[in-house]
């Protein structure tokens, strides 16, 4: 195996959940990249030997698969450049009966002492950037508006549904909640949290606060949430325009599209 090439990996940071209270640390995540099939290998390994047959190419490689398969699935463990694989069991065998529903064999890969060592030795690290949450509102109904042409129109003290991704309400830092300014006077209400019926990472359903006159509005949903459960540190933002009376509100230009 190569040993004195030097491999260049990109990764993105983002919040380590894990440690709230500071704001220093996070956790590195690999940048979305392609996943590479039995032909895309092949294709691979013939543009570093042209000399190779692609059909040759391609039976030695099933039967090389084919060959590992077989061998694990007969109880060898298996030792190559690149893995160590064995078959491994879980479930508690209860009373010495194995219980097929509850207990399962599976296959272990790790990587291989020599992998591990280009790993440690021959890989340099390329940060990117900062890992973005997202986050936004994709649309807006209101019960008191339906059968209405008018898009994203609200009313004043009555109920409305938003649905986007990421947008439940949680977290502890003073920003986060859901607010409507109103465009033309700059004047900001912030929303009750008891005024909320739903609040979920796709759905947000609150009544709107009841007096706003008639106008554009800048509705923001601001939130600590990462959707699956943790608490990021920074706050995240969405923003939608709604409309609460008649008339068509300024369209967004960075406004996701509906649907």
């Amino acid at each position: 195996m190569e040993i004195d090439k030097k491999y260049e990996l990109f990764v993105q940071l983002t919040d380590n959940t894990l440690t709230p209270g500071d704001n220093s640390d996070y956790i590195a995540r690999p940048l979305p990249t392609e996943s590479l099939n039995r032909d895309d290998i092949l294709a691979e390994a013939i543009s570093k030997n042209p000399g190779l047959e692609p059909e040759n190419l391609g039976m030695c490689y099933d039967v090389l698969m084919r060959t590992m398969r077989e061998l694990l699935l007969g109880g060898k463990r298996l030792n190559t450049e690149l893995f160590q694989a064995s078959v491994g069991y879980t479930g508690i065998v209860e009373k010495g009966v194995w219980n097929y529903n509850r207990n399962k064999a599976h296959i272990n890969f790790s990587q291989s002492r020599s992998l591990g060592q280009i790993m440690e030795n021959n890989i340099h690290i390329n940060i990117t950037s900062e890992q973005s949450l997202p986050i936004y509102i994709n649309s807006v109904s209101a019960a008191a508006t339906r059968g209405s042409e008018q898009r994203n129109a609200v009313s004043s003290g009555k109920p409305a549904v938003f649905t986007g991704k990421s947008i439940q309400v949680a977290g502890t830092d003073p920003s986060v909640g859901v607010t409507l300014r109103n465009v033309t006077t700059g004047k900001t209400v912030k929303v009750s949290p008891d005024m909320f019926s739903q609040n979920t990472a796709s759905k947000l359903a609150f009544v709107i606060p009841s007096g706003l006159p008639n106008g554009e509005y800048e509705l923001k949903v601001t939130t600590q949430s990462n959707a699956n459960g943790g608490m990021l540190k920074a706050p995240r933002s969405a923003v939608q325009t709604v409309f609460i009376g008649t008339g068509t509100p300024t369209p967004d230009p960075d406004e996701p599209p509906q649907g």
